[in-house]
């Protein structure tokens, strides 16, 4: 539950930090006018990228039981969770941009620590629907 309320407490700073260094304010007014768009980046596409990548790869990968931790890190980093957020990255860059890519890596690895010490892809989608939520109000998408 620590790795939760890091991820949920430590978006907050960030956002906070965007808002004074950029003077970037959340909103969400763009919501009641693109309801679909809303629920696609931050209900279902949150939930459909958690299932596949942290709940279907990542689960795949673990099962072979292909461990190697990077011990040397602060964080320690499993096979399944490099691998899974390679996949996620690639994804983002593909359907988006690079520099999409490039932000995803650091909440990659987060969620992919949360779903190997908790064991819940429950918490892996909440997360990331509030990441969405926060971010896409900062920066709406249209």
């Amino acid at each position: 539950m620590f790795l939760f309320w890091f991820a949920v407490i430590s978006s907050l700073i960030l956002w906070v930090g965007l808002y004074l260094v950029l003077g970037v304010g959340p909103s969400l007014s763009w919501v009641l006018d693109q309801i679909p768009l809303f629920l696609m980046l931050c209900v279902i596409g949150p939930a459909l990228e958690e299932v596949v990548f942290r709940g279907y790869f990542f689960e795949l990968i673990q099962r072979r039981r292909f461990w190697v931790w990077l011990d040397s890190l602060a964080i320690q980093i499993s096979a399944s969770n490099l691998v899974t957020t390679f996949a996620f990255v690639l994804m983002h860059v593909f359907f988006r941009d690079i520099e999409s890519g490039f932000m995803v890596v650091v909440p990659s690895l987060v969620l992919g620590r949360i779903k190997e010490v908790s064991g819940s892809l429950w918490i892996c989608i909440s997360v990331h629907a509030f990441w969405n939520l926060g971010w896409f109000s900062l920066f709406p998408p249209l």
